[in-house]
């Protein structure tokens, strides 16, 4: 069986149709399987239509991200003005140990 572009199109419908769905629909599917697999029906991608709230959610969404990364960017900032003024005081980080301690 050659590999041309009409039969990968076909062996990837059947794939999708084989993936295990809710028992009631088994019937249908296998007809449908057969009927790619001889040639008589034409492999179709049916999408599920969109959900009527989705540019709500996806609006939702943008916002809670760029808030959160509004939010974390200033902790960051935050954490390197601590550590500027720690090197303006010429003090050492406490969790760092000094060079002498690290063989024990």
């Amino acid at each position: 069986m050659s590999t041309n572009p009409e039969t990968k199109r076909r062996l990837r419908a059947v794939r999708r149709l084989a993936v295990s769905y809710p028992d009631r629909t088994a019937t249908d599917r296998l007809a449908q399987i057969a009927g790619i697999a001889s040639g008589e029906t034409e492999p179709v991608i049916s999408r599920p239509p969109p959900s009527p709230d989705l540019m709500e959610r996806v609006e939702e969404g943008q916002r809670s991200r760029a808030k959160g990364n509004a939010f974390d960017r200033r902790e960051r900032e935050a954490e390197k003005e601590k550590e500027a003024a720690r090197k303006k005081r010429h003090t050492r980080d406490r969790k760092q140990t000094g060079g002498r301690d690290r063989g024990a």
